[in-house]
């Protein structure tokens, strides 16, 4: 059986991938990317034997610090005191290109 003309042109839906929730992964609101940094910036904060994990990624314990400060997250900042704008309407304001300036 052939498709016809009309479903051919359609696209085909998109499958959404399944919500992740606790049956599927440990941490289910925060990426896999981030568990493995806080893991091992846990073990090189609690100064544990580092020696396999040294063998397995041929990184130094120092080079491993780097890499955990690398990729770790700026902390948000709050957001600043809101301010108002004002505005004169009906008056446009033109402005002239500046001429040393390269187009």
């Amino acid at each position: 059986m052939t498709p016809s003309a009309e479903q051919k042109d359609k696209p085909e839906p998109r499958v959404e991938p399944p919500p992740m929730n606790s049956d599927q992964t440990v941490a289910p609101d925060m990426p896999q990317s981030d568990l493995i940094l806080n893991k091992l910036e846990e073990v090189l904060r609690n100064n544990q034997d580092t020696s396999k994990l040294e063998q397995e990624t041929g990184m130094s314990r120092e080079q491993m610090e780097q890499f955990v400060t690398k990729f770790k997250k700026p902390p948000k900042n709050t957001p600043g005191p809101g301010r108002e704008l004002k505005v004169n309407p009906g008056k446009d304001r033109t402005f002239r290109p500046d001429p040393s300036c390269p187009s």
